[in-house]
């Protein structure tokens, strides 16, 4: 393999792991979008979702979890979760995509899981987060095992055959990995 087409901040983890090795090219290849999924037709939860994202961008919580999640010192700063009782909402992630969702420790966390927490907060739930392969997770929601979808997914037209996306949440430079 002589490149790799990649998110920038996933990136960035992979070449600071491998800095004597790889390098990021200069210039930025194009952009997409993330957002979230839900089941199709489950307007209550994609208003919900919608709701608390643009609670989080008007009230200064994005850019709190920017700056926990994506720090210009590098010093990750994740925030303490909030565990409430009651009705369970399953978030469905593939914990493999630093800094939006990854493993440390025993637990799962990233910016998606602190986002899928801010939403379980707002809908009075609890929050499940259920790690599986990326190419699981549409027809897990599909067929009623999560509840939504916080996985750095970018919007695509064949994708939306199949789910419906939130309000964008995060945009991201996609770069290329080269060997140094």
């Amino acid at each position: 393999i002589d490149a790799i087409v990649l998110d920038e901040l996933p990136a960035k983890q992979i070449v600071l792991r491998n800095s004597k090795k790889l390098k990021i090219v200069d210039s930025k290849f194009a952009q997409e979008e993330y957002s979230i999924a839900v089941k199709k037709g489950n307007s209550s939860l994609l208003e919900a979702i919608n709701k608390t994202i643009a609670s989080l961008k008007s009230n200064g919580g994005y850019e709190e979890l920017v700056n926990a999640f994506m720090p210009a010192d590098g010093i990750v700063k994740i925030p303490s979760d909030e565990v409430l009782s009651g009705k369970v909402v399953k978030l469905g992630t593939n914990a493999a995509f630093p800094p939006f969702e990854y493993v440390e420790g025993t637990k799962i966390v990233g910016f998606d899981i602190t986002m899928g927490q801010k939403i379980a907060k707002d809908l009075g739930q609890t929050l499940e987060v259920v790690d599986m392969s990326f190419d699981s997770l549409i027809p897990a929601l599909s067929s009623g095992a999560i509840d939504f979808i916080a996985a750095g997914m970018s919007v695509t037209e064949d994708r939306k055959k199949n789910v419906d996306f939130s309000e964008p949440y995060f945009t991201s430079n996609q770069v290329i990995i080269v060997r140094k």
